[in-house]
């Protein structure tokens, strides 16, 4: 997950007190499939979910194929860009030689404002 608000990261989203969201939990050892992460963590403990049940191929297509447009766009938080998109099978799966299925990629205009 992810600690935001004041005198973090700069404050990117000008929140007023702090706020942790979760994209992932692990329990017993073993990352939940997103149906399970969905049914026992609050959607307002969540980071926003931009869509589900949906290919990474499906979703890219409204950006030319290109995940560094599709980590751009507006926040679902606040009135500003998101940071960028967490991207994740709908089960875990792990691939050999790479280990754990998971994407978080960073907006390259949230980059150039944040300097990060």
């Amino acid at each position: 997950g992810e600690l935001s608000g004041p005198a973090v990261q700069g404050n990117y989203y000008n929140l007023s007190h702090r706020r942790i969201v979760l994209f992932d939990i692990m329990v017993d050892g073993r990352y939940l499939n997103v149906d399970e992460f969905m049914s026992i963590v609050p959607e307002d403990a969540r980071v926003p979910t931009i869509v589900v049940r949906v290919t990474l191929r499906q979703y890219l297509t409204a950006f030319d194929g290109d995940i560094v447009k599709a980590a751009d766009g507006p926040s679902l938080l606040v009135d500003n860009l998101r940071e960028g998109i967490v991207i994740k099978p709908m089960r875990e799966m792990w691939v050999e030689r790479f280990g754990r299925v998971i994407l978080k990629k960073r907006g390259p205009v949230y980059l150039i404002q944040t300097g990060n």
